[in-house]
């Protein structure tokens, strides 16, 4: 301690944590708190909110009755999703049943609500059941307008949110790949978070294994390092 302070007036106070985990309950705050409710939106909220929950009790930042309000926005966020359903299974970004399609949101709350139903909230299996069969058929629901390269990124995506729910297609993985490599396109549209998608589906698949170490290169091709 100093000499000569006045130890009346000011102060400093120290907390330590063995982990980082302790600076993401202002990250959590801002979640659960954030004001709008697009379905790319919640969706988004809904998964960062699962991800965080088991560290958030495992260090103790939410206190007991916390821990049921943090339960119950999860499960409020998964029940206004799934009312936003079409008819079609893809997912509207305010409602059910829009004139406009947003293929990449009815992946992404998808997704959401998979993941919440392995942390076993309540979540309709006839609403993820039509969710998957839209996944399958998500080409036909992609805009015409769509550039090659959205296009690929976005049928990608839903086959890796497939692979999650025990849907693999490593098949269409593979023609998928083809078509982004296809030398006639004018436009190469292989970026990182394609190859990765696509990784993931097709690794461990012996009659893949070309496939795989071309997409392993290619990634290992990006590393930057630096000091």
């Amino acid at each position: 301690v100093p000499r000569d302070i006045l130890d009346k007036l000011g102060g400093l106070s120290v907390e330590t944590s063995s982990t980082a985990v302790q600076s993401l309950t202002d990250a959590y705050i801002y979640l659960r708190d954030y004001p709008y409710q697009c379905s790319e939106q919640m969706s988004s909220r809904l998964m960062a909110m699962l991800a965080l929950q088991v560290s958030l009790n495992a260090f103790g930042i939410l206190k007991p009755e916390e821990q049921v309000a943090y339960r119950s926005r999860i499960q409020n966020d998964i029940d206004i999703l799934q009312l936003r359903q079409s008819q079609n299974g893809g997912f509207g970004l305010w409602k059910a049943n829009e004139n406009v399609r947003w293929p990449y949101v009815s992946v992404q709350v998808t997704k959401a609500l998979g993941l919440a139903q392995e942390r076993h909230y309540k979540v309709k299996k006839e609403i993820l059941a039509n969710s998957l069969n839209h996944l399958r058929r998500i080409e036909t629901f992609i805009p015409a307008d769509y550039s090659e390269s959205v296009k690929i990124a976005v049928i990608a995506q839903a086959l890796n949110v497939r692979q999650l729910l025990n849907d693999s297609d490593p098949a269409a993985a593979k023609r998928l790949l083809q078509r982004d490599l296809n030398p006639k396109q004018k436009s190469k549209s292989l970026s990182l978070e394609v190859a990765a998608w696509l990784l993931v589906i097709l690794d461990k698949q012996p009659a893949y294994s070309a496939d795989v170490k071309l997409l392993r290169n290619y990634i290992d091709g990006q590393i930057k390092e630096t000091a």
